[in-house]
């Protein structure tokens, strides 16, 4: 995955779809993937030209690893989750946790529940990191 906000950038261009759209298929756009590995440069380039933080992964739902990206499930629930594609997030809890921050300052919503019923809080519980941020942002209203 490329971590170069201009390559990114690049390869979005012209590429309005990104926003919404089924992507990666089962409903995950860019956000999500670029959340669920904690991917910060990513994040902030596709929040900066619009991507939705609202967006949710449709009914076809993707494995990404551990962690099945459950339909109705957020880019906040993907930056929450135990692992990202590859397992890749395993190791980038650091990153996630920043991509917690930048997601729920563009305004995603903490009360957002997926498929199961689950918030992002829900499934944090195995990261204090991001435990922390979501559980600071619930009590404060962010």
């Amino acid at each position: 995955m490329c971590s170069c906000p201009l390559q990114v950038k690049d390869a979005l261009t012209g590429f309005p779809v990104y926003k919404q759209a089924e992507f990666y298929g089962g409903g995950q756009t860019p956000l999500h993937v670029a959340a669920a590995n904690g991917n910060v440069e990513a994040v902030k380039v596709l929040l900066q030209h619009g991507a939705d933080v609202h967006a949710k992964v449709g009914d076809g739902g993707l494995s990404i690893s551990l962690r099945t990206a459950l339909p109705g499930s957020t880019p906040l629930h993907m930056a929450t989750a135990c692992c990202g594609s590859g397992g890749q997030s395993a190791r980038n809890s650091e990153g996630r946790a920043a991509v917690a921050s930048m997601l729920l300052e563009a305004g995603a919503d903490i009360t957002a529940r997926d498929k199961a019923g689950c918030t992002a809080l829900d499934i944090a519980t195995e990261d204090d990191d991001i435990f922390s941020i979501l559980l600071a942002a619930s009590i404060t209203g962010c």
